[in-house]
């Protein structure tokens, strides 16, 4: 699984909102599992059978801000293993669900930055990279797609914004 961190697909598009937060050298806070439970928030359907202690520990997993994003892949795939099968299961579907959605994500994305002039191909070409670094941290992936978005043009990131909006729209309709 590419990241919890990362509700994922439209990773430009919440750079560009990032851009306006000021940077920062230290991770922002992220919710404990109370906090989580608190709020009552919607499980992963691989979850929904799984004990409390091993939500705490995916939750504690997915949340922590000092993991390299490798890493942490590296840990959520050793926590599904030690799962019943059920969740093992579940956890797998979801992994591959994900996987086949961000490939056919990417693709679209990529004929859609073809479109755009080259200078828009180049920003997006780094902004793949930083993406592709499993060796950052979430919060350090931020920071750098933040520093090349702040760097490039306005027309430039409009250009990188309508992509996204147009990834958007095929998700939704995916969805529906």
């Amino acid at each position: 699984m590419t990241s919890m961190n990362v509700v994922k697909d439209s990773f430009v598009l919440i750079a560009i909102i990032s851009i306006t937060i000021q940077a920062q050298d230290t991770p922002q806070q992220l919710p404990s599992f109370e906090q989580i439970n608190e709020q009552q928030l919607p499980l992963p359907p691989f979850l929904v059978n799984a004990s409390a202690e091993s939500r705490r520990q995916f939750f504690s997993i997915a949340y922590n801000p000092n993991l390299k994003i490798a890493d942490l892949n590296e840990q959520l795939e050793q926590w599904a293993h030690k799962q019943p099968k059920d969740v093992q299961d579940a956890y797998n579907q979801q992994v591959d669900a994900q996987k086949r959605m961000e490939a056919m994500m990417v693709t679209e994305r990529n004929k859609l930055v073809q479109a755009l002039p080259a200078d828009a191909q180049a920003v997006a070409k780094q902004l793949d990279e930083i993406r592709e670094n499993l060796q950052l941290t979430a919060n350090q992936q931020m920071q750098q797609v933040t520093k090349v978005l702040y760097n490039t043009t306005p027309a430039i990131r409009q250009q990188l914004t309508h992509v996204d909006e147009q990834l958007g729209q095929m998700l939704q309709k995916l969805q529906q």
